[in-house]
């Protein structure tokens, strides 16, 4: 790719609660090297609120990302959804990877070990196990959630028992230019 690989992720910041429907939420990050990359989320409103349809007290649909800046070099994507204020650290609601690099991840990706119709993507176990899994406060509490796209040089070779740690783990020296994040915070009323 050019660049050197990344030892760690880079992460940047959209703050979202749980709410109305408004336009969309976008965030950008420079990446190792010449390219910027940017990703547009249609499940966080401007305010900075998830769609109630990608929470899991509505549809628990998947939110479609769009990715600008995307190196022509990267083969394959890595996305992640965790619950950052969980007790438990780093807790992943959503894990899916050999996504096809492409510059727009659809809405609705169905749940399955493999999902053939989205190039035989692997979802791993999470919090949704084998699917998307959005956010679900406690009623009262509020959380932040962060969602991480990875860009990979490469498919990766595991099964769909993986979670994020082995998952991750195997990516490591194959992260191109590019991992972001797009956070958000949801807000349970009562």
């Amino acid at each position: 790719f050019g660049y050197p690989p990344l030892e760690e992720p880079i992460r940047m910041s959209i703050w979202a609660s749980y709410g109305s429907i408004s336009s969309l939420a976008q965030g950008k990050i420079a990446s190792h090297g010449k390219e910027a990359l940017n990703i547009t989320c249609q499940g966080i409103d401007s305010s900075g609120k998830f769609k109630d349809k990608h929470t899991g007290r509505g549809e628990d649909v998947s939110p479609e990302l769009v990715i600008g800046g995307l190196s022509p070099k990267a083969q394959t994507l890595v996305v992640t959804l965790e619950d950052m204020s969980h007790p438990i650290e780093g807790f992943t609601h959503w894990i899916i990877w050999n996504i096809p690099a492409a510059s727009v991840i659809p809405e609705g990706i169905p749940a399955a070990k493999v999902v053939s119709s989205f190039g035989d993507a692997f979802q791993g176990k999470a919090y949704g196990i084998h699917r998307y899994a959005g956010p679900k406060p406690p009623r009262g509490k509020s959380h932040a959630y962060a969602f991480t796209v990875y860009a990979l040089d490469c498919k990766l070779d595991l099964p769909s028992s993986a979670r994020k740690r082995k998952v991750l783990k195997a990516a490591e020296g194959h992260f191109s230019s590019v991992v972001l994040c797009v956070d958000g915070t949801n807000s349970e009323q009562e």
